[in-house]
């Protein structure tokens, strides 16, 4: 990254009282759960790129932008992450601070690319060089990697031997409890519904389907690289 840019934002950041200067370990981990949380790929260095049609563009021109940012960017009271990316690639410089003040900085320096998001991670906000804001404000759900996948083995393997099967009185007996038949003893439960029974059932067969199914997929995809 052009260091005398980073420089001027460490100095600004570090002037300000409204601001902080993350570690390099609190960027990137942070860097990090953004990816997950926006299912954006690694190792990009224009992050934009993989937003795809999931996301608002739109352009401006010139000293707009500013007026565009204070539009953009939702009211509240949760601190702003901006990281500086600047057509380079991560480790990235982050900054947090209020709106005003992150607003402020970025009116004082020099033109660059970067993106910014809030603490609850709801929205995401790239500024690109080509005068383009991207707003993602509908992230995915938190991706799963190995070891969640290995955890979630671990409660499947744990719990009773299937197949399990959901037997509802009424539909699938006459008289009777409704119950889920398994490998080992029946389980019974209070204020279920014939969903509840279902679903649970099924979950048993599903899940290890589920998760053979997100490997094999990830191994065929590491394959096309």
């Amino acid at each position: 990254m052009d260091r005398e840019l980073e420089k001027s934002i460490e100095d600004h950041a570090i002037g300000c009282s409204n601001l902080r200067l993350l570690t390099r370990d609190e960027s990137e981990t942070l860097r990090v759960d953004v990816l997950k949380r926006f299912g954006l790929p690694e190792g990009r260095r224009w992050l934009w790129e993989g937003i795809g049609d999931r996301g608002i563009h739109e352009l401006y021109s010139g000293e707009e932008v500013f007026s565009r940012l204070a539009q953009a960017i939702p009211e509240g009271n949760d601190d702003l992450y901006l990281f500086v990316t600047d057509d380079e690639r991560p480790p990235w410089l982050c900054v947090s601070g209020s709106k005003g003040a992150l607003l402020q900085m970025l009116k004082e320096q020099r033109c660059f690319e970067y993106f910014v998001t809030n603490a609850h991670m709801s929205w995401l906000l790239f500024d690109t060089l080509h005068n383009a804001l991207f707003m993602l404000k509908q992230p995915l759900l938190q991706r799963l990697d190995e070891a969640d996948l290995i955890e979630i083995q671990k409660r499947c393997d744990s719990a009773t031997g299937g197949p399990w099967t959901a037997f509802v009185e009424g539909r699938d007996h006459v008289a009777g409890s409704s119950f889920i038949r398994t490998a080992g003893e029946d389980i019974e439960m209070s204020g279920a519904s014939e969903e509840d029974y279902d679903f649970i059932a099924a979950a048993r067969q599903d899940i290890p389907g589920l998760i053979a199914e997100v490997r094999a997929l990830r191994l065929e995809l590491r394959g096309r690289h």
